[in-house]
């Protein structure tokens, strides 16, 4: 077939027309290099004319588009929508990606929209997809199960690509160009556009990873629920990516033409090293893909949009990251030993604002040189009510248990600060009635901030009796909250602190939990069971920093803590 289309001269000059007018801002000369390499489909196979002679054989535009089925006997203008129909697909996929989010946090503020999705909260959002595994890993290294909220969510967006990866295929009436059979040139199609949507999903997978993801800020929905989505949608790019490479090696070997880790456990084991491999397999498959492209159609002008959207929102997170570094500079930091399994550090002359949801990172070049950029995540929150002598800012963290306040400096490191980035949304929660503050252990870090964003709140802390230091470096603060349980050495009851406040008459009740997985996980199942049974409306938020994988297993670290003054 490619003999033929090397001198069909109405083809020649529809393909010189096209490329004229459809790549006009590409050079000459990588127009003739393409041309001399893909215009018959076979780079054994030159043709006739070179792209000059035929654009110059073009005497006038062409008033007649191309239709499938016909005989190709004139010169014919490409349709737009044939032009880009495999990028329709694409557009769709990353569209609907991206509005998913926008589109349920607006179907948030619509009134009656919002009065029903208080009543389906605990039966298809909050509920966990397999029931009582969330925070806490599923059996055998399984992973961590999502909610029924984010369950349905990757389910859609699931069944779409699907969808989009199976429907519209058609096969020519005649003969194809690079002489497919049949069953061959529906797999090449198939191999075509999965390959096209796989290279549309990267700048997605990076974007829902992205501390500075712009849909945090737009949307009511946490960072955590970006990073599942980002870890499916990274594997709905690698399933494509696979299928194109099986679909296309099958449609070329029919023409004998073919020349003949985010593991849990893993992640758990050694996060510095999987970090590090995950960004280097990251660069590895974005280059991968531009030679990919480049060595198959250089310059094509379309598939290498994808790659520059990512590379785009790569830059400009790890750019930002920088800058948030540089704008705190490096300081000195007091670490004073609590317990044998908490350390307080006082880092002072941070200001931000002291608002719950949010958190930051600190990173200690000097205790590991070889490894400047490992950091650790820290909730905000303001601690001048700590200590009232005291009106230095100060952030404050612990290393596998952390904790902050003020005390006679032990040991000084230097350290640097990086955000504040927003993990949970506060706005439905501090819209309720009343607030339940559930805390375990150390937990109690990332739970301190919200005690002074509503009047109305409840505290309830259990924590083990080796953490009494704890409770003692937090008495200033605990002692201004006036509704508090305080359990030392014992669980707390989460389903009894729910049913008590329901029977005190409260309509809208917020819940905020952060400690370890279980704790997390009984506490979103005890929101669920007692919402279906009772008419309050619930508004739940779990701050486990499940997502912050140098966490270990079983460690009461769920979430690290930093305090102002």
């Amino acid at each position: 077939m490619a003999p033929c289309i090397a001198q069909n001269g109405d083809f020649l000059r529809t393909l010189a027309y096209c490329l004229n007018t459809r790549c006009a801002d590409i050079s000459a000369s990588k127009l003739e290099a393409y041309w001399a390499q893909q215009a018959t489909g076979d780079k054994t196979v030159s043709v006739e004319w070179t792209y000059g002679a035929a654009l110059a054989n073009v005497t006038a535009p062409p008033k007649r588009t191309d239709t499938t089925g016909d005989m190709l006997n004139y010169t014919a203008l490409i349709a737009d929508a044939d032009y880009q129909y495999h990028l329709v697909f694409s557009i769709v996929l990353i569209s609907i990606g991206v509005a998913t989010p926008v589109f349920f946090s607006v179907l948030g503020y619509v009134p009656f929209i919002s009065r029903a999705t208080d009543k389906i909260k605990p039966y298809l959002i909050y509920p966990s997809f397999l029931r009582g595994y969330n925070i806490r890993p599923l059996p055998y290294l399984l992973g961590n199960a999502p909610t029924m909220g984010q369950g349905l969510c990757i389910a859609m967006f699931i069944i779409l690509n699907i969808i989009l990866g199976a429907v519209s295929y058609k096969n020519f009436p005649y003969s194809h160009p690079w002489a497919f059979t049949k069953s061959a040139e529906l797999l090449a199609y198939v191999g075509y556009r999965t390959g096209h949507i796989s290279f549309a999903l990267l700048p997605l997978t990076v974007l829902f990873s992205s501390c500075i993801n712009i849909l945090l800020w737009i949307t009511d929905w946490p960072f955590s629920t970006f990073l599942v989505l980002h870890r499916w949608v990274a594997r709905l790019c690698a399933l494509h990516a696979v299928v194109h490479c099986i679909t296309l090696f099958a449609a070329y070997v029919s023409l004998g033409t073919y020349y003949t880790d985010s593991i849990l456990w893993f992640r758990r084991t050694s996060y510095e090293v999987f970090l590090i491999l995950h960004i280097f397999f990251a660069a590895f498959v974005i280059i991968g893909c531009w030679y990919h492209v480049y060595f198959w159609k250089p310059f094509s002008g379309v598939y290498e949009l994808w790659i520059y959207m990512v590379c785009a929102v790569w830059f400009f997170d790890r750019l930002f990251r920088v800058l948030r570094v540089a704008q705190n500079g490096v300081r000195q930091a007091n670490v004073i030993e609590l317990s044998d399994e908490i350390v307080r550090l006082d880092i002072s002359g941070v200001r931000w604002l002291s608002t719950p949801g949010y958190h930051a990172y600190i990173y200690f070049p000097t205790l590991q040189p070889l490894r400047p950029w490992q950091n650790h995540p820290f909730s905000i929150t303001n601690t001048a009510l700590l200590h009232k002598a005291f009106t230095s800012e100060q952030a404050s963290s612990h290393s596998g248990d952390v904790e902050m306040s003020q005390k006679i400096p032990q040991v000084v490191i230097s350290q640097s600060v990086a955000g504040p980035y927003r993990g949970n949304i506060t706005c439905d929660v501090l819209k309720c009635d009343r607030v339940l503050l559930i805390a375990g252990g150390i937990g109690i870090t990332g739970i301190l901030s919200w005690t002074r964003a509503h009047v109305n709140v409840k505290l309830a802390w259990s924590l083990k009796e080796s953490s009494r230091p704890l409770l003692k470096d937090l008495e200033p603060a605990l002692s201004e909250i006036a509704d508090k349980v305080i359990s030392v050495g014992e669980r707390l009851d989460v389903t009894a602190l729910l049913e008590h406040e329901v029977e005190a008459g409260w309509k809208a009740i917020g819940v905020v939990v952060c400690g370890p997985p279980g704790l997390c996980d009984s506490t979103r199942s005890a929101v669920v069971s007692v919402g279906k049974a009772s008419e309050a409306v619930f508004e739940l938020e779990v701050d486990a920093f499940s997502w912050n994988l140098s966490l270990g297993q079983g460690r009461d670290s769920s979430s690290a803590g930093k305090y102002w003054r």
